[in-house]
């Protein structure tokens, strides 16, 4: 989800893949357009860190298409 009604402020729901629970948030703040530049804020709960999920979101936020698509495609066997 994201809500773009705040200028310069962009925050994102952070998901699992499997099965969509919500395991935290991500904001884009400080965005300078002119620079290409922004801040990151990443707060995820608990149960969810140590997991990956902040080394995907900033991969996502950042464009990393090496890192997303190993996340959002199926894994080789």
């Amino acid at each position: 989800m994201v809500d773009d009604n705040e200028q310069g402020h962009v925050p994102f729901s952070v998901v699992e893949l499997d099965g969509g629970t919500l395991v935290g948030t991500a904001t884009l703040w400080g965005i300078d357009t002119h620079h290409r530049s922004a801040h990151i804020g990443l707060g995820l709960l608990p149960s969810a860190r140590g997991k990956g999920y902040g080394t995907d979101v900033v991969a996502v936020l950042c464009h990393d298409p090496g890192r997303t698509a190993a996340r959002t495609r199926p894994r080789p066997e």
